[in-house]
């Protein structure tokens, strides 16, 4: 069901459809394409909650998904997904991460649409999840050869309670744990502050289509950087760090960081260092 905005549309404005709307960062997505001037529906579980939406519900659209019926949009953006924590099966994430959003571009009635895909940039053989968003890309591909698709391929991205590996860390140094188990660390990464995603996401749509599209900082630091950096911006923190006690996961990817030239090449680029991203998502914790 259409939640019918408050404000009146003008007929001019681009018009967005955004899936995982109600996420950390889809919620943020929003809210930066809101303050942009963009029409905003978003597609929604019948029981999401709204609460990372508070402060535009009367500015955007909220369709239930199950209920979509289709409609003329400029852009869709992809980001839900299904990560796979909560040991779905592999059923599960298929009709989640392939099944569903195929359904919705099934639906969308514009030739001229710029699809823009929230990837991963873990290889396929990383884990179920990973497979399933290249799988989708893939199969969106073959299905609709001549849709106008820019696959962002994102690093790790993170900020405020974002329930990721930086919130694991951000917790644990501030319950003042006394030890804390960790892998040995030594896994290459390039973490990218949230807002740095969303300025990415919004200097693609600008362009017509780009394809696949590495979205990080360029930078990288093993996972120990990350967790002594963290410990050492929260301050007083004597918690042991017991590096190599925890093995690495299967098929554990060694070094994952973004080529950004060709975002580089259309005029973006970060704006904040992990130090001062992490010190950022300090501030707003």
């Amino acid at each position: 069901m259409y939640r019918m905005p408050l404000k009146e549309k003008n007929p001019g404005q681009n018009r967005v459809l955004l899936s995982g709307g109600t996420g950390f960062l889809g919620s943020y997505i929003a809210k930066a394409l809101v303050k942009s001037g963009f029409d905003v529906s978003i597609l929604k579980r019948q029981t999401s909650e709204l609460k990372n939406l508070e402060g535009i519900l009367n500015e955007i659209s909220l369709i239930n998904r199950d209920e979509f019926s289709g409609g003329s949009f400029d852009f869709f953006i992809h980001a839900a997904t299904v990560y796979g924590r909560k040991k779905e099966s592999k059923e599960e994430m298929w009709k989640a991460n392939v099944d569903f959003p195929i359904e919705i571009l099934e639906k969308i009635e514009n030739d001229d649409l710029h699809f823009i895909n929230l990837n991963t940039s873990l290889p396929s053989k990383t884990n179920l999840y990973a497979e399933s968003k290249h799988l989708f890309a893939k199969k969106t591909r073959d299905q609709f050869p001549r849709l106008r698709m820019s696959n962002l391929l994102l690093e790790q991205f993170y900020g405020p309670h974002d329930g990721t590996f930086l919130s694991f860390l951000v917790e644990s140094f501030k319950k003042k744990k006394e030890e804390l188990d960790l892998t040995e660390g030594l896994q290459i990464r390039d973490f990218i502050y949230f807002t740095d995603v969303i300025s990415a996401i919004k200097t693609v749509m600008t362009k017509s289509e780009l394809g696949d599209i590495p979205i990080g900082t360029g930078a990288e630091y093993t996972i120990q950087d990350i967790v002594k950096l963290t410990a050492e911006l929260i301050g007083d923190c004597n918690t042991k760090l017991n590096f190599g006690v925890i093995p690495y996961r299967d098929n554990e990817v060694m070094s994952s960081v973004a080529d950004i030239s060709k975002l580089k090449a259309i005029g973006w680029k970060p704006q904040f260092t992990l130090r001062e991203g992490i010190k950022k998502t300090l501030e707003n914790w």
